[in-house]
């Protein structure tokens, strides 16, 4: 009979110091991917102005772009700006990364933080997109960062 465990069931099962050194390394990478996710998006969030998010002229959606099976997309809601990243199946439920500016809690589930972490990049593009002055701001940051 083959054997039908799941490939990370068989390591946990069959544990060595390497697996412990191993799961606490993972957990360290996710952890910083968790921390660039949120640092990024509030960073980006608190160079937009008010009267820039208010031109948009309420409540509505900014952009969204999708990954897959994903979407993520960003939003004005009570005059606050919101990202979001959800089921494209099911756009009305999200599933993970829901962030407002200055909102100590975010939850981002475990088996989707890479996925979200690789759209940041795609994310700073559209913003850049949708508020044109964005990138002069950022430009202090890329400066010190030798870019």
């Amino acid at each position: 009979m083959p054997d039908r465990a799941p490939r990370y069931r068989r390591i946990a099962m069959n544990a060595s110091m390497e697996t412990v050194q191993a799961l606490l390394i993972g957990s360290d990478r996710i952890n910083q991917m968790k921390t660039e996710i949120v640092s990024v998006i509030r960073m980006i969030f608190g160079f937009i102005s008010k009267e820039e998010i208010e031109e948009f002229g309420g409540d509505r959606k900014i952009f969204s772009f999708g990954t897959g099976l994903w979407m993520f997309k960003v939003f004005i809601k009570k005059g606050e700006l919101i990202a979001e990243f959800c089921s494209s199946e099911s756009p009305m439920r999200p599933i993970s990364q829901r962030c407002e500016v200055g909102l100590e809690d975010s939850r981002i589930s475990l088996a989707l933080v890479e996925v979200v972490h690789s759209c940041l990049p795609d994310f700073l593009s559209n913003m850049c997109r949708c508020f044109p002055e964005l990138e002069n701001r950022l430009a202090p940051l890329f400066k010190a960062a030798g870019k």
